[in-house]
């Protein structure tokens, strides 16, 4: 059965910014393409604004202000979220939580360029030996050296070039 103005509302063509479920703290939901200025009035703290234009990147906007003084900050955007300090994320115990589920995705830390997973043959295992008399150090041969110095440096290059380590000073 339809609500005598589900069509009404379906149809509707809104003008500018729309606000919508008015608490005593004010509109928890807003929309419109401008988003409103700091300091605007009447919604409340924690209030989604979706921003319409289609051309900026900021697409939702919480009031980080009060009812009396709003203060909109980007939420989420086209390019990426925006987290207020402090912020931590809590994942599920029962699956976990992948970033990236492909090794061709492109991941990044620290403003560094994002990279795709390293792949190459010094990331292969090494072989342990045990240190003796003649070979203190514990490799069997001056190749096992070489390939451990590959090796760490491989993993290095890694980290640095997705952002994980710095590398050089």
């Amino acid at each position: 059965m339809q609500h005598r103005n589900q069509t009404d509302l379906e149809q509707a063509n809104f003008t500018s910014t729309v606000k919508a479920m008015k608490t005593p703290e004010g509109y928890i939901l807003a929309a419109g393409a401008t988003v409103p200025a700091d300091a605007s009035t009447g919604y409340a703290p924690g209030c989604l604004f979706i921003h319409t234009d289609g051309s900026a990147l900021g697409v939702f906007y919480v009031n980080d202000g009060t009812k009396a003084s709003s203060n909109f900050n980007t939420f989420m955007s086209v390019d990426g979220a925006v987290m207020a300090d402090p912020s931590a994320f809590a994942f599920g115990t029962l699956v976990g939580t992948k970033f990236g589920s492909a090794t061709n995705q492109k991941i990044g830390f620290w403003n560094k360029t994002p990279v795709v997973q390293p792949s190459g043959a010094d990331q292969d295992a090494l072989a342990t030996t045990s240190a003796t008399q003649s070979s203190p150090w514990g490799f069997a041969s001056q190749a096992q050296a070489d390939d451990i110095a590959a090796t760490v440096n491989a993993i290095r290059t890694a980290l640095v070039n997705c952002g994980i380590i710095k590398g050089s000073a």
